[in-house]
């Protein structure tokens, strides 16, 4: 999962507040992927700001 980051230490709250827009669609795939009776298992790889989104 990615989201739009403004790339510099510095912008980490627009980071922040890009991470929690993309939070609503990470959510309707997780619900789509659910539903799907052929997917067993979903592993979850979280790095840097992506943990924020991930917890």
């Amino acid at each position: 999962m990615t989201w739009p980051s403004r790339g510099s230490l510095l912008a980490y709250g627009y980071d922040r507040e890009s991470t929690n827009y993309t939070r609503n669609a990470l959510e309707r795939l997780f619900q789509y992927r659910g539903r799907d009776p052929h997917v067993k298992e979903v592993s979850i790889v979280a790095h840097s700001m992506n943990n924020w989104l991930a917890l």
